[in-house]
């Protein structure tokens, strides 16, 4: 996986192969060394979500290349399969949290749309419980 450099201007540069020639795992080890030499620099620039799908990919490319070699010892396969299965059910996780989130996006417009049919005083006063009650989770 070698890009000829030598051409750059500006940050612009023609690979000396195409993208489409390289396997995933290649591709998972190029985006590596890439997003190592530009690193986030606050928390909200990470997509957690994105990286547990690359970490699983990552993960499972090794899972196949180990499989695939008998001269690799069990335990070692198994820990590579341990490694896959955790990174499945965090997976999982993170789809149920995400679904979770929408629907309440929902509930909260629904709930919105109720609200500006009702009268001043009843909406004042559900605001202020609702924000006595959001601010009991901090």
């Amino acid at each position: 996986m070698s890009f000829n450099f030598e051409n750059a201007n500006e940050g612009q540069y023609e690979p000396s192969h195409q993208v489409e020639d390289y396997s995933v795992a290649q591709l998972l080890a190029l985006r590596a060394e890439i997003d190592a030499a530009l690193p986030a620099t606050e928390l909200g620039d990470l997509n957690l979500d994105q990286e547990l799908v690359r970490q699983y990919l990552v993960t499972q490319a090794l899972q196949t290349k180990i499989l695939a070699d008998s001269d690799v010892p069990a335990n070692q396969q198994a820990q590579v399969l341990n490694a896959c299965a955790g990174i499945l059910e965090n997976l999982q996780k993170t789809q149920e949290k995400f679904y979770r989130q929408e629907r309440f996006k929902k509930i909260e417009l629904a709930l919105i749309k109720v609200l500006r049919k009702l009268p001043e005083e009843t909406v004042a006063e559900f605001m202020e419980e609702y924000e006595r009650t959001l601010g009991e989770d901090k």
